[in-house]
């Protein structure tokens, strides 16, 4: 509860106050973007590691 009291003010809040102000469908809409974006990044660098990588 101090952390509230202590950070209220600030910039996260502000946006975590916004994001949960918006409806439910954009937020589950959002929220799976974030997912997808961090899947793909994820993959990518996978990959590029694995054609790098000298298995003989």
């Amino acid at each position: 509860m101090w952390l509230v009291d202590k950070y209220s003010q600030g910039t996260a809040y502000n946006l975590l106050t916004h994001f949960l102000s918006i409806p439910d469908w954009l937020q589950v809409v959002v929220v799976g973007m974030v997912f997808l974006l961090i899947f793909v990044v994820s993959l990518m660098g996978s990959l590029r590691i694995y054609e790098n990588k000298d298995i003989s």
